[in-house]
């Protein structure tokens, strides 16, 4: 995985090196991509839309989603899902390389494992969710090609939760053992307190 992001760095940047020109003739990017090493959940797709104001600015909004079966700081759950949806402005400092910084809105979201039970003994199916409003900033670069070829990497991009802006755990005090309650609870205000990161996003698309 090193030598092939290694390789597309320094093949993009041999490749596109009319970057500037290119993005300051265009108005729209689209493209998909995949956020390698990132928290919550890893290997986030990515969806996003950027209008190109000129060479130095862009608005950009992303919408990054993941869900797996794992265990959550700790804790076993069932399906785990996270959603993201990002505004963001990207300032060019050189041809490619650039600054991003906006607001983020994150959703995290869990069904209960088989090993929750209530009061009766029985399993508790139900699950719970969180949602915060924060700000995010990061760094990257963004190759553009003539023919409107567009590949992207975010080197490295911090979430910061500011808000709190929902929780849904009714469904927690069902739970029978008040430990594995508090430790649910807990492991929502973990989500809505603790900063996440994005490492390596891989972007490629098309810029018109």
């Amino acid at each position: 995985m090193k030598w092939t992001l290694l390789f597309l760095f320094f093949s993009a940047s041999l490749w596109a090196q009319s970057t500037k020109e290119n993005r300051s003739n265009s108005k729209n990017t689209l493209m998909l991509g995949n956020q390698i090493i990132t928290t919550w959940i890893p290997s986030k797709y990515t969806g996003s839309y950027t209008y190109i104001f000129n060479d130095k600015w862009s608005l950009e909004g992303e919408y990054s989603w993941a869900s797996f079966s794992t265990s959550f700081v700790g804790i076993e759950l069932g399906e785990i899902s996270e959603g993201r949806s990002t505004l963001q402005a990207r300032y060019y400092v050189s041809n490619s390389f650039h600054f991003s910084f906006g607001g983020v809105y994150s959703r995290f979201s869990a069904k209960l494992g088989n090993d929750y039970l209530d009061t009766l003994g029985n399993k508790i199916s139900t699950g719970f969710s969180a949602e915060n409003l924060g700000v995010t900033a990061g760094l990257g670069n963004r190759w553009q090609w003539s023919n409107g070829i567009t590949f992207g990497v975010d080197w490295i991009r911090i979430n910061y939760p500011l808000v709190t802006t929902k929780i849904d755990d009714n469904s927690l005090n069902d739970v029978a053992d008040s430990a594995d309650r508090n430790d649910l609870k807990d492991s929502l205000k973990t989500f809505n307190r603790i900063p996440t990161f994005v490492l390596f996003g891989l972007n490629l698309g098309y810029s018109f």
